[in-house]
């Protein structure tokens, strides 16, 4: 149904121990290129986890959009900075994650 809003109860968050954050990508590929940052005061390194990856999917299900993209990158990926994130854009046109 159009402007139907998803909820999902059992994502998995902890805020009071250790949000999860999204940013402003600093070094965006294109307009709305944001970062998730699976409970970063945990200072996790750039490796996924079973939690943290289906953070990222609820979030990827969440914004109910065919062009929103979501993306992953390591160390070895040209990830810039050593800490675990995903990648989300909103790729109306040709867009490469």
């Amino acid at each position: 149904m159009e402007n139907e809003v998803q909820f999902f109860p059992n994502a998995p968050v902890d805020v009071e121990n250790s949000p999860s954050v999204v940013a402003i990508n600093v070094s965006p590929i294109e307009y709305g290129h944001v970062l998730l940052i699976p409970r970063i005061l945990e200072c996790l390194p750039q490796r996924i986890d079973h939690d943290s990856f289906l953070l990222a999917l609820y979030m990827a299900a969440e914004a109910g959009n065919p062009y929103f993209r979501l993306g992953y990158n390591s160390l070895g990926a040209f990830a810039t900075i050593n800490h675990l994130h995903f990648q989300f854009s909103n790729c109306t046109s040709l867009c490469i994650l």
